[in-house]
């Protein structure tokens, strides 16, 4: 399974304030998976550690650094690199 750090997101929605460039969060890339923290760097999300590879087109879900149950937003996988 190929896995990366950093997935290229773009189209991001916000439930309240949107995340700033450099701040953490979690992320999860499948409905299944865990939430792993990450860096919201706007255009990417940079995994602490490496994660599957999504598509483009898949959903990366966002959640508040501290509390994997509160969602504060998504973006759409555009590339991984």
């Amino acid at each position: 399974e190929a896995v990366g750090a950093r997935v290229a997101v773009g189209g991001a929605s916000w439930v309240g304030p949107s995340l700033a460039r450099g701040d953490r969060a979690h992320a999860k890339t499948s409905a299944h998976g865990d939430a792993a923290l990450c860096t919201w760097e706007g255009d990417a999300v940079v995994f602490d550690e490496p994660q599957p590879l999504v598509a483009p087109g898949q959903t990366v879900a966002l959640y508040d650094a501290s509390d994997t149950d509160a969602v504060v937003g998504a973006a759409v996988a555009t590339a991984a690199a």
